[in-house]
């Protein structure tokens, strides 16, 4: 699954998240305000997300609990 922002976007590959293109308001998700060239896998949500959407500077993550 693929979405993209305004200038950045956003894949789930097997409930991993990866994030690439402009960091500068913190929405490719790893704690800083970095921009990236490639796809970078979000760490915090390691095989845990079932669904994305991506805004303007910003993303939306369902993921699955233990509940």
């Amino acid at each position: 699954m693929l979405s993209c922002g305004f200038e950045h976007c956003v894949c789930l590959i097997g409930g991993d998240i990866w994030t690439w293109g402009y960091g500068g308001s913190g929405c490719l998700g790893h704690g800083n305000y970095q921009s990236l060239t490639e796809p970078a896998r979000v760490e915090g949500l390691k095989k845990k997300a079932i669904y994305l959407e991506a805004g303007g500077y910003h993303n939306g993550v369902i993921v699955k609990t233990n509940a």
